[in-house]
């Protein structure tokens, strides 16, 4: 049969089904699948292997392919009500000069918002109340860190570190880039490191001295920095510098990280050392960038991963959250129209070629503007310049409309 002409389809259409599914990992993934299969008439769990909810992270940006997901699931309305409209993206270099913008009500015609910004762990909450309003309370289990799986002819037993098990008929690897389930599955393949570091931070600042409803984004050398509104007078802003593989690229909090920043950041245009100075204690994370190579399947028989377990991307569309969304909607749906394992074999065919794009994409943005070299960065600032719009109205199109 021919994958390429596969669609998804329109509506948790229909088999009925008693079958089971365990997600692993409550994130924003996991949340969102959990809530779609719930949908799909699965009985569904959803094992954290923290003791509650992890409320990480700084802003996320929802563009519009996933405000759409999200409108499948219900919560687009509340998540546009909640964040922060984004109406204009602005690329720029490091002294403020614009290369390139975007008027996005026009990119999308007037359909439906374009893109919002709110903080992941608001989504998160919405999600996880949606999803405990449909399959109640104990739809959660909390501190259950997964070890691996044993799939058996009929059923799959996923094993825990406080020695217990739990049988599914699907088993859903939600839980990230580092996915325990993705290790077993294929032990041969593990992010790769992309070259820099990326911050993130949420901070109070006066609306009235920035865009209050545009992406700003500025390129130097070897180091970017942006910044959008995310509503209640907060900005969610991170930056990236290059660096060596090693402990700078470790994971985690990162307040002590602020002076350098400040120090590689000075001379970019106010209101970035502002907001680096601004960013309360505790709300600093730095990460390492690393993406994901492709994967021959994201799936075997009755297990599949979703979001960042299958193709986690570097961050530099924007669309690592989004494509968890969109795979979210597009695995219920799959599952409610046909039986596992087609349903997995059809979903991986749908999805696969649109993350490896963007994948792809992502990778040679960031590539380009993490550029340190005096000459090539002229040489991309000048070409910048001369573009209408970076990566052209027909890219963007591509990347942000629905493809559910």
């Amino acid at each position: 049969m021919d994958t390429g002409a596969f669609v998804v389809p329109n509506s948790y259409s229909s088999l009925p089904s008693a079958k089971t599914a365990l997600v692993v990992g409550a994130g924003i993934a996991g949340l969102a699948t959990a809530l779609s299969l719930k949908r799909a008439g699965f009985s569904v769990r959803v094992a954290e292997r923290t003791a509650s909810l992890p409320e990480v992270g700084a802003g996320l940006s929802l563009w519009h392919n996933a405000l759409e997901a999200l409108a499948a699931l219900g919560l687009r309305e509340e998540v546009v009500a909640r964040g922060r409209l984004l109406r204009r993206l602005r690329i720029a270099g490091s002294s403020g000069a614009s290369f390139s913008e975007m008027d996005l009500m026009r990119l999308y015609g007037g359909r439906g918002a374009p893109a919002v910004c709110l903080h992941r762990a608001e989504l998160q909450s919405l999600l996880a109340d949606s999803l405990f309003e449909a399959a109640g309370d104990g739809v959660l289990l909390a501190d259950k860190s997964c070890v691996g799986f044993a799939h058996g002819p009929e059923r799959i037993e996923v094993y825990f570190t406080d020695g217990s098990h739990i049988e599914c008929d699907l088993l859903v690897g939600a839980d990230g880039i580092h996915s325990t389930i993705r290790r077993q599955l294929w032990p041969g393949y593990a992010p790769g490191y992309e070259g820099y570091i990326a911050w993130r931070g949420v901070a109070p600042y006066p609306y009235s001295l920035i865009d209050d409803e545009g992406l700003l984004e500025l390129w130097g050398r070897g180091r970017r920095f942006g910044l959008l509104p995310m509503g209640q007078g907060r900005v969610y802003w991170y930056a990236t510098s290059n660096a060596k593989p090693g402990k700078t690229n470790k994971d985690g909090p990162a307040d002590a990280d602020k002076g350098k920043l400040l120090a590689d950041f000075r001379g970019f245009p106010r209101p970035v050392e502002d907001l680096i100075a601004a960013t309360p204690a505790g709300a600093l994370i730095r990460n390492g960038v690393f993406a994901l190579p492709s994967l021959p399947h994201w799936g075997k028989g009755g297990i599949v991963l979703i979001g960042d377990a299958a193709h986690a991307m570097s961050p530099n569309l924007g669309q690592g959250g989004c494509q968890a969304l969109e795979d979210a909607v597009a695995l219920g749906r799959c599952v409610a129209t046909w039986p596992l394992p087609e349903a997995l074999r059809r979903f991986h065919a749908l999805r696969a070629p649109r993350v490896r794009y963007l994948r792809g994409l992502s990778s040679q943005v960031g590539f380009m503007g993490q550029w340190e070299n005096r000459f090539l960065t002229g040489l991309r600032d000048s070409a910048m310049r001369l573009m209408p719009n970076f990566l052209g109205r027909p890219s963007l199109e591509k990347i942000y409309r629905p493809s559910i």
